[in-house]
């Protein structure tokens, strides 16, 4: 396989944009600096999203699968892929098991899970409104903006009195169980099990290079959305592409300028699937979310304001850091708010709030590219494959220009990154079935 992964250009040279990706993120975090280091991810992703749609405008030696089942490899049976998966899942349970135990849940590691736990489990187990204004963790009286599916999957652990993180690994598990069925559907051979260890590399460098954030944190469910959302962008059935849409809208809000370009290619394409996604994504929003907001609709008027104090609070550096530091959160290589930081004139509010309209307009004028690329290319490349390419771009650019650059957001794009390689195929070579 590897000698024929090297006989197809496109797909080798994706592998290894996804390997400076990985490497750049976890192995070789930062060593080319704060300035260099997210040029080089941004331009990996760019090329990771454009590369297929200029291969494929150009004709070049490129074979994906908008066709599932026409490559002739080395068959791998479903009992490999499915033990492959097992082991994995296996391995991740139990790894997490030791890290839970060696890192107990810890507010000066992060917020995040004991704020969920308080703000909203606890209030949802009482009855009361989880989005009502709440005092407390050194943020005032505030309106909670964690959407419901940044904060939902913890139910089932709470009322278990289990530790919140297994909702996590039980995500990402199914995602990956998600993906599993789908590469044994487009790619059953020998080339497929390469691709279905892809997302677990990702996850195990996590544990291997950031596991206090990978424990403290829930990006790893969130890159489990991301891993669904990619896969099912490629399934015939409109609800099933809905629901890997609402699963990250209802989590961040950082894929919102890709939605009008989807909605684009599907009206460009599959006008009837449109309305049936569109219809599909209000059920959801309406029995998910609709039933909170109709509780506290203050929430989103409040939402900026509290972004915007945790953000300065970031800017301002971490409290062990010594007075005068470099705010550690900016300087890990990761996104370009250190360069607003160091040679933005102004006060720290005017270097945010300059880094939030740059963001803004970056967004808003990548999104207009992106749909005149659409326009160009829209009978020359796979649609849905366009859709994926157009996410993994949109995404690259807004966490270059996000105004808190945390290491782990930029799992999310790696994700993607795993679905894109997988839509390629390798030459066709002998037809050999592997048992074992």
């Amino acid at each position: 396989m590897i000698r024929a992964l090297s006989n197809n250009k496109p797909l080798s040279l994706l592998c290894a944009a996804f390997l400076i990706e990985l490497l750049l993120l976890f192995y070789l975090r930062n060593v080319p600096g704060f300035f260099v280091s997210p040029v080089l991810i941004a331009f990996t992703g760019l090329f990771i999203a454009y590369y297929p749609i200029y291969s494929s405008t150009k004709k070049t030696s490129v074979t994906l699968y908008d066709k599932p089942g026409i490559i002739k490899n080395k068959t791998v049976t479903k009992t490999v892929f499915f033990t492959t998966l097992i082991s994995c899942v296996l391995i991740y349970w139990g790894w997490s098991f030791i890290l839970f135990q060696r890192h107990p849940l810890d507010i000066n590691q992060s917020d995040i899970l004991p704020f969920i736990k308080v703000v909203y489990l606890d209030r949802l187990s009482n009855g009361e409104a989880v989005y009502s204004s709440f005092t407390g963790f050194n943020y005032g009286t505030f309106t909670p903006s964690y959407l419901p599916a940044h904060w939902m999957p913890f139910i089932i652990p709470y009322w278990l009195n289990i530790d919140l993180r297994w909702a996590v690994v039980a995500v990402f598990s199914l995602a990956a169980l998600i993906y599993t069925f789908y590469i044994v559907k487009i790619d059953n051979k020998q080339s497929g099990l390469f691709k279905l260890i892809l997302p677990w590399i990702l996850v195990f460098s996590i544990y291997i290079k950031q596991p206090v954030d990978g424990v403290h944190t829930i990006e790893i469910m969130v890159i489990g959305y991301y891993l669904m959302l990619g896969v099912l962008l490629f399934s015939s059935h409109s609800l099933l592409q809905a629901f890997g849409i609402v699963l990250p809208l209802m989590s961040r809000y950082s894929f919102l300028f890709w939605l009008p370009i989807y909605g684009f290619i599907l009206w460009l394409n599959q006008r009837v699937q449109l309305l049936k996604i569109i219809a599909g994504s209000l059920f959801f929003l309406s029995i998910i979310f609709l039933p909170f907001i109709i509780q506290s609709p203050e929430m989103f008027k409040d939402f900026n304001g509290n972004y915007l104090r945790g953000v300065i609070y970031e800017w301002q550096g971490q409290p062990w850091q010594k007075s005068g530091d470099r705010p550690f959160q900016l300087f890990q290589g990761m996104g370009v708010a250190s360069w607003f930081y160091l040679w933005f004139n102004g006060s720290l509010e005017d270097k945010i709030i300059m880094i939030k309209n740059v963001l803004l307009a970056v967004s808003v004028i990548f999104m207009l590219w992106q749909l005149f690329l659409v326009w160009k290319v829209k009978n020359k490349i796979n649609p849905d494959l366009l859709a994926l390419l157009t996410l993994k771009a949109a995404l690259t650019l807004f966490y270059l220009f996000i105004m808190v650059p945390y290491v782990y957001l930029n799992w999310v794009p790696l994700i993607v990154s795993i679905v894109i390689i997988s839509r390629f195929q390798l030459p066709s070579t002998s037809h050999e079935t592997i048992n074992s």
